[in-house]
């Protein structure tokens, strides 16, 4: 049995004195062994980093906390936060911030990370694997295209890899070529709409099935699941 991942949630906080707990719960009620959650507080004048402070007092296993005497900016603390992170033993950086501040400091480290939202290799050409892109250019032509048109109206957008609005990013040099050639077909077969990652037989952790073999699920079912698969650990949060 492999050793155990460790996954660290860091979480800059400035005055957040309501919502710490409320996110605290939400990722304890996860129940994924190894996940702490790092809270980055910068001297929050609300008192953040009090509450912060009882939550790890609570609970030492599962909250950390980092006090910064100084509000600089969201880069800086999760700078400082990632930083620690990788001094208490992470490995990989994988963000949900469009700031290169953590794929910069997995650079500076020698470790790998995934950029988010651009390709952000000019930052950590050596770091980063690859990154998922937001490309809103085919919207825009496509919306604003249609007010010149007068057939604008409101709806839903359901567009990814298939439109270009969701791109993978080139793969840096310490991506496995085959890891790349793999994620490649993948890639290919969603565009070509071979693959479809929800396609049944999908099963809910209880092992009920609610998508039937061959079915795919559409985009409104995807938007409002409120169950796990079977196979995954951990409980939804309440």
């Amino acid at each position: 049995m492999g050793e155990l991942a460790k996954i660290v949630v860091v979480v800059p906080t400035y005055n957040e004195r309501e919502n710490l707990p409320v996110l605290a719960g939400l990722l304890s009620d996860l129940n994924l062994p190894g996940l702490e959650m790092l809270v980055v507080d910068d001297n929050s004048p609300d008192g953040t980093g009090d509450v912060a402070d009882e939550l790890a007092k609570e609970s030492p296993e599962k909250v950390g906390v980092l006090h910064r005497t100084v509000k600089d900016g969201l880069g800086r603390a999760y700078i400082a936060g990632i930083t620690r992170a990788l001094d208490e033993g992470a490995d990989i950086i994988i963000q949900e911030t469009d700031s290169p501040a953590a794929i910069q400091v997995a650079e500076e480290r020698g470790v790998h990370a995934f950029g988010h939202a651009s390709d952000m290799r000019k930052f950590a050409p050596n770091a980063q694997l690859t990154a998922v892109v937001y490309n809103w250019e085919p919207y825009y032509i496509e919306r604003g295209q249609a007010v010149l048109d007068q057939t604008w109206m409101t709806h839903n957008v359901w567009w990814g890899l298939n439109k270009g609005m969701v791109e993978i990013a080139p793969y840096g040099p310490a991506m496995p070529a085959d890891l790349a050639g793999e994620a490649d077909r993948m890639k290919n077969a969603i565009i070509a709409g071979e693959l479809h990652p929800f396609t049944g037989p999908i099963r809910n952790q209880a092992g009920e099935l609610v998508l039937p073999e061959g079915k795919r699920m559409a985009d409104e079912d995807l938007l409002r699941m409120d169950y796990y698969v079977q196979g995954i650990e951990g409980a939804l949060p309440t």
